[in-house]
């Protein structure tokens, strides 16, 4: 037992990281009415007019599921054409990516991977996935109408097909678990895809979706033709459903499990009661490509989109997405900081980008990065939207939520100075000199002050160098079409 005991001990000691510590949360309420309360003169109050939304809606539908002009949807063939044609992007994105994961090549000791058992990996790794990968298949790419697929069930997306994770040294404060640099985002079930490449082993497709590019396992698609495309675009333009719970296990009408659908999933609106409705979902054929199933779900776990957005629906929404664990690139099909806000912001109607590079495309974007912390902060109070303005810093971004004068511990105490709240899937905070991280390691309601008493030594988001609000009851620019650089980075 005495040895049994030591070597628990040893095991324990040789994993702990001097770099990693956690963020106590006690003395920041979570208390979502503490917040957003019932009590508020415009809790039940539209932010937004019935007008916009359905038109950021319009705007949403068209880039998922349109096939007509500029509709940056994978069903469409003059999107899919003028991405494959970007000089070749899709075969310089991949030599590029074997060259960034391959450890004989890189020479900076700081990006070298290591697998799971931390040891680095070895040459015959990268050659194995090249190998299967095939370059040569995306020399001259050309758009073939039988390569448009859909989403049968929730799949991770990578930037190489493997499922092999791919860490930096966790001696480097920020990276180890979670960061596995090879793991993109999510596609959930119900999504348009085009499927650009395929493994020699068949087990990995290359896709472009709305949002994103890269390798999704092919057992997770199916194909589709004219007539599928033509009767799921029939109901959907007529009505959406948004699922406003996570986890929810759909079943066929014999009680066969399908999938789990999480906030951000979204299909069509078959037909609809005041306790349930019904929507369709697509599932895989013998021959592989995709039917059409009506499902009955509960009003409890979805809505008819866009949901009205009212302090009160933000409340419902955010009670059910906060405290969910971080999962960087939808790791466990977890949100990370951009994902979070996608998935919600779904809801209400609103197309939002998936990486935070292109957030700032989400609605109006101002620069606030010239200005001091002092400055920043009379600029949210005076100017910024609560639960319509995003805060953009680099690598980073979080949902205002508004201006309080209340202690942020949940006592109702008045405060000698206002200050921002944000709403945020996070990590983790970085020290002033980067030299360890304070985990969070969740979502969050945060205040954002110039230093925090739990340790001084922590930076402030309001001291970023890049530092921008984006105001998502503003239009975003009609001009801005996604290129596939934003796809696949």
């Amino acid at each position: 037992m005495r040895v049994i005991f030591f070597l628990i001990m040893f095991c324990n000691a040789s994993w702990a990281l001097d770099n990693q510590h956690i963020f106590p949360l006690d003395n920041y309420t979570q208390n979502i009415n503490y917040w957003l309360s019932p009590a508020a003169s415009n809790y039940t109050k539209p932010l937004l007019t019935r007008q916009y939304q359905n038109e950021r809606l319009n705007q949403l539908k068209h880039r998922y599921f349109g096939t007509d002009g500029d509709d940056a949807s994978p069903w469409n063939k003059r999107h899919i054409s003028s991405l494959m044609q970007e000089s070749n992007s899709i075969l310089k994105a991949q030599t590029k990516f074997l060259n960034d994961f391959d450890n004989s090549k890189i020479t900076d000791k700081n990006k070298l991977g290591y697998a799971l058992n931390k040891r680095l990996y070895p040459a015959p790794w990268i050659a194995a996935i090249k190998k299967n990968l095939d370059l040569t298949q995306f020399n001259h790419l050309v758009f073939d109408k039988s390569n448009r697929a859909i989403a049968v069930n929730n799949v991770l997306v990578r930037i190489l097909p493997t499922e092999d994770p791919f860490y930096y040294s966790d001696k480097i404060p920020g990276e180890g678990y979670p960061f596995d640099n090879l793991q993109n985002s999510v596609i959930y079930t119900g999504v348009p895809l085009y499927v650009a490449g395929k493994t020699l082993d068949g087990k990995w497709s290359f896709i472009i979706s709305p949002d994103i590019a890269g390798w999704v396992n092919t057992d997770a698609l199916a194909w589709v033709d004219d007539d599928f495309i033509t009767t799921w675009q029939n109901v959907v333009y007529k009505a959406l459903v948004g699922i406003t719970q996570n986890d929810v296990g759909i079943k066929d009408s014999l009680g066969n499990y399908l999938f789990s659908a999480y906030v951000g999933t979204i299909l069509p609106l078959y037909t609809s009661s005041t306790t349930n409705m019904t929507v369709l979902v697509p599932i895989k054929s013998h021959n592989q490509m995709a039917e059409i199933r009506s499902i009955r779900l509960s009003s409890d776990y979805a809505g008819i989109l866009p949901i009205p957005a009212t302090p009160k629906n933000f409340s419902k929404i955010l009670s059910v997405m906060q405290n969910r664990i971080y999962g960087w690139g939808n790791l466990d099909l977890y949100n990370d900081c951009s994902s979070e806000l996608k998935n919600i912001y779904a809801l209400f109607g609103i197309y939002v980008q998936r990486n935070t590079k292109s957030i700032d495309n989400a609605g109006k974007m101002t620069d606030l990065s010239a200005m001091n912390a002092k400055e920043r902060i009379a600029y949210l109070k005076s100017k910024a939207l609560p639960l319509l303005t995003f805060i953009h810093l680099k690598g980073h971004v979080m949902l205002y939520v508004g201006t309080y004068d209340k202690s942020y511990n949940g006592t109702n105490e008045k405060v000698i100075e206002s200050y921002p709240l944000i709403y945020q899937q996070v990590w983790g905070l970085r020290d002033v000199k980067q030299t360890y991280r304070s985990i969070i390691g969740k979502s969050v309601f945060f205040p954002l002050l110039n230093d925090y008493a739990e340790d001084k030594n922590l930076a402030s988001a309001l001291s970023y160098s890049m530092f921008r609000v984006i105001n998502i009851a503003v239009m975003p620019d009609k001009s801005y079409k996604p290129g596939l650089d934003e796809l696949l980075y």
